[in-house]
């Protein structure tokens, strides 16, 4: 029998599994409840880095958004929740 958990973390892959199968190149995603506010300067940080600095390569601008948030002592639960999921490349 499934527990919550178990099925929580089925639909947690079944989301962004969704999107690539409709088109999209890559998924952000999180694996737990993330903290708000930390997201709120997290994902601009991400999209600004992806359209000034990584040349249109969102790895690299996630990269760079999750080391600028360790250099700024945040939390590894802060940002390690976060997952780029499919490929990367235009």
């Amino acid at each position: 029998m499934a527990t919550y958990d178990h099925i929580h973390a089925r639909v947690y892959a079944m989301l962004p599994a969704a999107f690539l199968a409709q088109g999209a190149r890559s998924v952000l995603a999180t694996g737990w409840p993330l903290n708000s506010a930390f997201a709120a300067t997290f994902v601009p940080d991400l999209v600004a880095r992806y359209r000034q600095d990584s040349g249109g390569d969102v790895a690299a601008a996630y990269a760079g958004a999750q080391r600028a948030a360790i250099a700024a002592g945040r939390p590894v639960y802060e940002w390690a929740t976060w997952m780029l999921i499919g490929n990367s490349a235009r």
